[in-house]
């Protein structure tokens, strides 16, 4: 459990089999979910630090006001920074999670690329053996045609293969 990545911990998402897509929508959930939460808390906490402002003014004296307010600024102040800090902290946490997928993507995205590469190229291969046994089967019959029965098999196949690989040599079949 010690190896769990950003998202399994604190979105409760598995990184690995889901799609980079999903991961970043149910991310962009649970960030909005999380700051509609503060804010909520923010806003209780506002209306209770109001609440309790108010009581203090009409309790206090005019010294005891000033302290209070110098009191409640430090806190507000306090609770910015900290707002602040974790909001800064869960950005680098998403960035960092962000910039991790999008790299996983390119990886993917690459390998498949070699794989589509790897399959054109025995595509190119078959095909080029079909086109080369379509050829010697019509130089054959060309051969024959030409010079029917006036020469032995062995000296016509021979005469074949050489017309074969000199094509070949000269790149008739890239």
């Amino acid at each position: 459990m010690a190896n769990k990545t950003f998202l399994e911990t604190l979105l409760g998402v598995k990184s690995s089999g889901q799609n980079p897509e999903e991961i970043l929508e149910h991310a962009h959930k649970k960030a909005e979910k999380i700051l509609v939460e503060a804010v909520s808390t923010a806003q209780g906490i506002l209306n209770q630090t109001e609440l309790f402002n108010a009581d203090l003014k009409a309790r206090a004296s005019a010294g005891l006001e000033t302290a209070m307010t110098k009191q409640i600024a430090t806190l507000g102040e306090q609770m910015e920074k900290n707002l602040a800090q974790i909001m800064a902290s869960f950005t680098k946490k998403i960035d960092e999670e962000l910039r991790a997928q999008a790299e996983k993507l390119a990886q993917k995205t690459n390998e498949r690329f070699i794989a589509t590469e790897a399959e054109i190229e025995l595509y190119k291969k078959a095909e080029l053996a079909k086109i080369d046994a379509k050829l010697t089967q019509k130089i054959d019959m060309l051969a024959q045609k030409l010079l029917g029965k006036s020469i032995d098999t062995k000296t016509h196949e021979k005469m074949i293969m050489d017309a074969v690989e000199k094509a070949g040599s000269e790149g008739f079949f890239e």
